[in-house]
């Protein structure tokens, strides 16, 4: 399709033919009368199945669920209290309630967006000579003034070597692949005409730290599908020997999943439409 319509349609629409002539010709047409593709975005969590996520539900609207809700995602969108000296502080998800994150609940509660809570172990310091090499990098890449934030990226490493997956160190939200180019990113050869595996056919980004909702709204401009989210931690003590001593830590990452129509909806609201 040399006019584009090749990407709208397989890469920004998942091969739906009715998503594409409905942004050309809104509300013109029914979506019965277009047939439906074989893929969804839910399958994307299959290929992580083996970790045990849980399902987050934000649908108990009650003033005691919503702040249960509220403090969920606390937990999830977090700062960085050791930002540098003199930079503006942002404030935490639940001391800042505005228009975007109002619209950003009420996608979770109609269930526009999901939001997967993988519980795994705590990754030890790296010891082997590779290791040590693959933290170099991950540590060059983050280009953090403290441990804790390289810490983070440390973990997401390990996290998604679990299902055979690799950073891809493009910039600070960073993709994931089947090839590990850790340490030879900036020559990787990407060679087009391999068929695409599942994880291919969706765009997902990691990202490590402080998260802010403006953020998730300009990724989702650019037509995200998943975010994977490596939170601030503030009971993390690199070197603390009794830490590092206690193999059987449990800590947690998120995966956020973002329905076509939520995509639109928030586009809209943060551009005032």
């Amino acid at each position: 399709m040399k006019h584009g319509f090749d990407y709208i349609l397989n890469h920004v629409h998942k091969g739906n033919v009715f998503l594409v002539i409905n942004e050309a010709f809104s509300q013109k047409f029914d979506k019965n009368e277009f047939p439906i593709p074989p893929q969804y975005i839910e399958e994307y969590i299959d290929l992580f199945k083996e970790g045990n996520p849980s399902k987050l539900s934000f649908s108990d609207t009650t003033e005691d669920g919503i702040q249960k809700g509220m403090a969920k995602l606390g937990e999830i969108f977090t700062i960085n209290t050791n930002s540098w000296v003199g930079q503006t502080k942002v404030k935490p998800f639940v001391e800042k309630i505005g228009e975007l994150e109002y619209s950003l609940y009420k996608e979770l509660v109609k269930g526009n967006i999901t939001i997967y809570e993988f519980e795994y172990d705590e990754p030890n310091e790296p010891k082997e000579k590779e290791e040590q090499s693959i933290f170099d990098e991950l540590a060059y890449h983050s280009k953090a003034k403290y441990l804790n934030v390289i810490w983070l990226y440390w973990r997401a490493y390990h996290f998604f070597k679990q299902y055979n997956l690799h950073l891809q160190l493009d910039s600070v939200y960073m993709g994931l692949s089947k090839e590990n180019n850790i340490n030879r990113r900036r020559y990787r050869y990407i060679d087009d005409s391999c068929p695409k595996t599942t994880i291919d056919h969706y765009y997902s980004l990691v990202r490590c730290g402080e998260l802010e909702v403006f953020r998730i709204y300009s990724e989702i401009f650019s037509n995200v599908d998943c975010i994977w989210v490596f939170p601030f931690d503030e009971e993390l003590y690199i070197n603390d020997e009794a830490e590092s001593n206690e193999h059987t830590k449990k800590v947690r990452a998120y995966l956020l999943q973002f329905h076509h129509d939520t995509k639109v909806a928030l586009k809209d609201k943060m551009y005032g439409v």
